[in-house]
Formats: structure tokens, C-alpha cells, sequence
């Protein structure tokens, strides 16, 4: 279901620094969303990614991080859309 709704988004740039995926911080949780094939792939990604996250900001340890996302109740995955990436192919070239 899809529904319309006004929003305020803020946004900081961090100027020196590049991040390879995109980080919302809400009052209430962290996000960090990730997008592959296959969905695990995606899921993967999106979990070490907000491991790393946990440990160069807020100074947790590798351990404290994988204990948070492997035994926290509040830790979710939410998948929002599956979407077909295009694939290109072209024909084999013909021999001379």
C-alpha cells in the first residue's frame, strides 16, 4: 500500500568524507540501507554497514555491535520493495 504524506527531512553533508551507503538517524533508531542481488546479499550489507557505523561513531566495539544486531529484540530488517535490476547482454561477436 502506498499513501501520500508531507515530510521534513534534514540533512547534513559531511565535507572530507565519503560514505558508500545511505544513513538515516532518527531519534529513535539508526537505518542503514543497502541494495543487491540477491536479497541476502542486500541484508548482509545493510547489517555490516550499520555494524561499522556503530563502531566509528558511537566507539562500539566489533563485539558490543554483533551482540546489538545478533541478540537485540528492536533489530529489524524491513525489505520496502523488491525491484528488477536491468541486465545487458549483447550477442557473441561473429568470427571473421
Amino acid at each position: 500500500m502506498e499513501t501520500r504524506s508531507a515530510v521534513t527531512l534534514h540533512c547534513e553533508l559531511i565535507k572530507g568524507k565519503s560514505k558508500p551507503f545511505v544513513r538515516l538517524e532518527k531519534d529513535e533508531s539508526l537505518i542503514s540501507l543497502a541494495c543487491a542481488k540477491p536479497l541476502e546479499e542486500a541484508v548482509w550489507r545493510a547489517s555490516i554497514q550499520l555494524m561499522e557505523w556503530l563502531m566509528e561513531v558511537y566507539g562500539c566495539s566489533q563485539r558490543t555491535t554483533y551482540l546489538l544486531i545478533g541478540v537485540n529484540p528492536d533489530f529489524r530488517v524491513n525489505v520496502y520493495q523488491m525491484a528488477p535490476l536491468p541486465i545487458c547482454n549483447s550477442p557473441p561477436a561473429r568470427k571473421s
